[in-house]
C-alpha cells in the first residue's frame, strides 16, 4: 500500500486530501480452503509450514512496530496470484493514535 497526501489552506480553513493505492490480491485463505474442500483437494505439509511461517513472520513484525492487528483470521489472510501470503485489515489499531484514543 502507498498513500500520498496533499494539505490546501483556505482563508477560513484547511483541507487535506489523501489518496491510498492497494495492491492486488488475488484470493484470501477462506476463499482458498472452500475451493479446496470443493475438489478434495488437500494441503500439502510444504504449504502448511510455508502459511505458518509467513504468518508468524508478520504478527512478529506488526509486534516490532507496536501495531495490534486485532482480526487474524482466513478472510484477512490475502494470496497473491505468486503465493506470497499478505495480511489485510481495514481497521489495524496502534497502541496510540493520539491523545483522544
Amino acid at each position: 500500500m502507498n498513500y500520498n497526501s496533499q494539505k490546501q489552506d483556505d482563508f477560513c480553513s484547511s483541507f487535506f486530501t489523501l489518496g491510498l493505492l492497494y495492491e492486488y490480491w488475488g484470493n484470501n485463505l477462506r476463499s482458498e480452503i472452500q475451493e479446496r474442500r470443493q475438489f478434495n483437494e488437500a494441503y500439502r505439509e510444504g504449504e502448511l509450514w510455508y502459511l505458518l511461517d509467513s504468518l508468524v513472520n508478520v504478527v512478529a513484525y506488526l509486534k516490532e512496530k507496536g501495531v495490534d492487528h486485532g482480526d487474524i483470521r482466513p478472510y484477512n489472510v490475502l494470496l497473491t496470484f505468486d503465493g506470497i501470503v499478505k495480511v489485510g485489515e481495514v481497521y489495524m489499531h496502534s497502541k496510540s493514535l493520539s491523545g483522544y484514543s
